[in-house]
């Protein structure tokens, strides 16, 4: 699984490939949706919006948590001893009022790209999480 360090699945993220594929046209798409649902401030650098994963963004919205995962040496939060915190819960909160601001926002379709994405990242890291589990107890 290609998770991101908050658990997003980077493999299927708008933004992710819109940076790999060089799309600009749906760059563009995404970042007028994060300004219109105040996740993004209106003039916000489109080439700031670039993602080519946790190991090289360093716009993340959430760099406190990435730092935590990179000090660690861990690839994603799942993975952590102390999974979930406080932290990663705040993530899981915004991301939950990120989509609710998304929904309607944009047509059904890019809404699924999304959700795909950002809407599964509890669920994979309590998976990542209980597999580590597993492997300590053998």
């Amino acid at each position: 699984m290609d998770l991101g360090a908050c658990g997003d699945k980077c493999s299927v993220c708008p933004r992710y490939l819109a940076t790999v594929n060089k799309d600009r046209k749906l760059l563009g798409t995404i970042l007028y949706l994060y300004v219109k649902i105040g996740h993004r401030p209106a003039g916000f650098d489109m080439e700031l919006l670039k993602c080519r994963g946790c190991k090289t963004v360093s716009n993340c919205p959430y760099p406190g948590l990435k730092k935590c995962v990179e000090s660690k040496k861990l690839d994603n939060c799942g993975q952590c001893d102390t999974y979930p915190c406080p932290e990663i819960n705040k993530v899981f909160a915004k991301t939950d009022e990120y989509l609710k601001k998304l929904e309607g926002k944009c047509g059904a379709a890019e809404f699924r790209k999304f959700a795909e994405a950002f809407a599964g990242k509890k669920k994979d890291l309590d998976e990542v999480s209980r597999e580590r589990s597993k492997g300590k107890n053998r």
